[in-house]
């Protein structure tokens, strides 16, 4: 005969396992219907995830294959940038629906990375040093000096 710790031990092991089934399925029914009600809304809105297809139709002519291609290729290129070392992309990055990817401008002397693991100065600290543990701040904080900074930065641009 078994001792009563294995049958317990059995009952338990077959017990989490029902409800973690039973979780899983009610959990998938869940996204399922989050995963419909999604799919609802954005076909009412008109999204059908083939935007490109109409592209031309919206546009009322034909794309040159050539110029978007050159389009993409400036978009990446440094040589728009103050010193070769910024693109648009920089901060307007296709992993952000080219949008901004920093809560505050990353200017000159990035690392050349597009998206969020991209630092760099920015302009203000080009010319005025950001004081030890600016990071701690809070946005709003940040964002208050940063604006000191420029406001320097143009009274000097005044003066001179």
């Amino acid at each position: 005969m078994r001792p009563p710790v294995f049958k317990l031990s059995l009952i338990l092991i077959l017990t989490v396992g029902c409800v973690l089934v039973v979780t899983q399925d009610s959990a998938k029914a869940d996204h399922d219907s989050l995963d419909q009600e999604l799919s609802a809304r954005l076909g009412q809105l008109g999204f059908t995830g083939r935007i490109e297809a109409t592209l031309e139709q919206r546009l009322g002519r034909h794309v040159d294959q050539r110029r978007a291609n050159l389009g993409r290729l400036l978009w990446f290129d440094t040589i728009g940038g103050l010193n070769n070392d910024n693109t648009c992309a920089g901060c307007h990055s296709p992993t952000n629906a080219f949008g901004d990817t920093q809560s505050i401008a990353i200017g000159i002397d990035n690392n050349g990375i597009v998206g969020p693991h991209r630092v760099g100065l920015s302009m203000p600290e080009a010319s005025f040093p950001i004081p030890p543990g600016f990071d701690a701040l809070s946005k709003a904080e940040q964002v208050r000096y940063l604006q000191a900074l420029w406001d320097q930065i143009s009274e000097e641009a005044v003066r001179n």
